[in-house]
């Protein structure tokens, strides 16, 4: 690898590594925080419901405005800021208003949904697509959210949940220096072709992605969006969540880094890979009766993702045209992340008050085995 571009790849690797730190001492405690301040647990899961709707409409919205603008940097700069903003405003009302922190942790969630798919794509250009080089910046970057996540869990219960805020700044202060130091490759446009995502319907392979993701989103959403709840229902705490994720995410990194030897199997096999772990996940869910099932269960969430991510990734670079990559890469994450979740917390919350918590894992369990099946077909993702 040339100086130069080793260079470009550490100032990324540093950057990803900042941004996700930030986002899990910030975004990564506010529903645990929601809950402190009175929110219940049913109620909660409406708002993630709506906070990811938005989510799923503002990743549409950024993506493709990327790809009509022929920019990464030009969007992240910007909203990057504003995101942290939001953020110390809906903290502060939370535990005095707690409707209009809701209506801030909404604005937040249009606003934040793709930032972390628009620095995705831009490591990615800027590495020039290399699946190796994109996997260890990555897979730092989710090192950093896991060391992020074990200390502020820490913190939090020594000194209390205001340090969320501080710890978040800590973080993104440095990030947004680097990001306006770094600049983008030029941006390969069609101008012949509309931007937008009525221009990938006719794609049979990412159709099929989206397919599968939708379903294993909606499988095990409910329960990764309701681990606070899930962990005091076993006697865990806010330190127990800390651990919990620093375990699961570190896996998820190891998993990112090492995409460029995993991707010697084939796109189908690995998206079987990556269901069986979510079947690994909810099994234990179901079985925990203490936070270390739970936490088991989240390791083999996150390294499903760990495998699932960069394989999206690379379907998207391999079948769709550059000048879509935003918007594809964008419904991708947000159809796993909000989609996902919008058709399923809008159910959780009434199977939970029928039949309790743990009627989320039978239901995410046959969910789960429609996209199984499909990722057994080898000839999914060709």
């Amino acid at each position: 690898m040339e100086a130069t571009t080793k260079r470009t790849a550490a100032a990324f690797a540093a950057l990803d590594a900042l941004y996700w730190a930030g986002n899990a001492s910030g975004m990564g405690f506010l529903t645990a925080y929601f809950l402190k301040c009175g929110l219940g647990s049913g109620v909660l899961s409406l708002v993630i419901a709506v906070f990811q709707a938005l989510s799923l409409a503002g990743g549409c919205f950024w993506g493709n405005l990327c790809d009509r603008l022929g920019t990464n940097r030009r969007i992240f700069l910007p909203i990057f800021p504003a995101c942290q903003g939001i953020l110390l405003l809906t903290f502060y009302f939370a535990s005095r208003n707690m409707p209009l922190a809701c209506f801030l942790y909404f604005a937040d969630g249009f606003l934040i949904s793709s930032m972390g798919t628009n620095l995705d794509v831009w490591i990615m250009r800027s590495v020039r697509y290399d699946p190796a080089s994109f996997g260890v910046i990555r897979g730092i970057g989710s090192i950093g959210y896991a060391v992020s996540m074990l200390a502020t869990g820490f913190l939090v219960e020594a000194f209390g949940y205001p340090i969320i805020v501080t710890a978040s700044y800590l973080f993104a202060i440095p990030a947004m220096a680097l990001a306006m130091l770094l600049q983008e490759p030029v941006f390969l446009r069609n101008n012949t072709r509309k931007a937008g995502a009525s221009a990938l319907l006719g794609n049979r392979q990412y159709i099929y992605l989206v397919i599968v993701i939708l379903l294993s989103g909606m499988a095990v959403n409910p329960v990764s969006s309701l681990q606070p709840v899930l962990l005091e229902s076993v006697g865990g705490s806010v330190s127990v969540l800390g651990i919990d994720m620093f375990a699961a995410v570190m896996f998820q990194g190891l998993f990112i880094m090492l995409s460029g030897k995993l991707a010697r199997f084939s796109p189908h096999m690995r998206m079987v890979l990556m269901t069986v772990a979510l079947l690994a996940e909810l099994i234990c869910t179901g079985l925990a009766r203490t936070p270390m099932l739970i936490i088991l269960g989240m390791i083999f969430s996150n390294v499903s993702y760990g495998i699932m991510m960069p394989t999206m990734r690379e379907l998207v670079t391999k079948y769709v045209p550059e000048d879509l990559r935003n918007t594809a890469h964008s419904l991708t994450d947000m159809i796993f992340g909000s989609l996902s979740g919008i058709l399923s917390l809008s159910c959780s919350s009434l199977l939970i008050h029928r039949f309790g918590i743990r009627s989320i894992v039978v239901t995410g369990l046959a969910l789960l085995a429609v996209p199984l099946v499909m990722s057994l077909r080898r000839n999914s993702f060709r």
